[in-house]
């Protein structure tokens, strides 16, 4: 069966967006993910007892200077450790969202290009 060249270029096409979207999805999980690591040292930091206040060197400082788009806000501890913590758990959703569709799209990809997809990889946890 012969195909013409706009069958064989739309194909090519088909699976040149495929693979964009594919390519898309890991820099958007690897920008989250280094995210996710950046708020994870900072969550570390309300952890350790501050060595770097003047007046007392056993206690925290009551409130801290916070980067929040362009600006930087002061703001207590408590309120920017939960700020932190919300950050962590929208993060961690966006993360996930993007895994379980990355399998879909890869899947898709692979079957597009006569791969066979590995039974098994697909498995979810309980």
């Amino acid at each position: 069966m012969a195909r013409d060249k706009a069958q064989v270029l739309d194909f090519l096409v088909q699976i040149e967006k495929q693979s964009n979207a594919v390519l898309a999805d890991k820099q958007a999980l690897i920008d989250l993910q280094n995210e996710h690591n950046r708020n994870r040292e900072a969550l570390q930091h309300f952890k350790k007892p501050a060595n770097n206040t003047k007046s007392d060197k056993s206690r925290k400082p009551e409130k801290y200077y916070t980067y929040f788009g362009s600006s930087f806000i002061k703001l207590t501890t408590d309120k920017t450790e939960n700020i932190l913590r919300q950050d962590q758990l929208e993060l961690e959703s966006k993360i996930n969202q993007i895994r379980d569709g990355l399998k879909d799209k890869v899947r898709r990809l692979k079957s597009m290009q006569d791969h066979h997809w590995n039974t098994g990889f697909d498995l979810k946890a309980v």
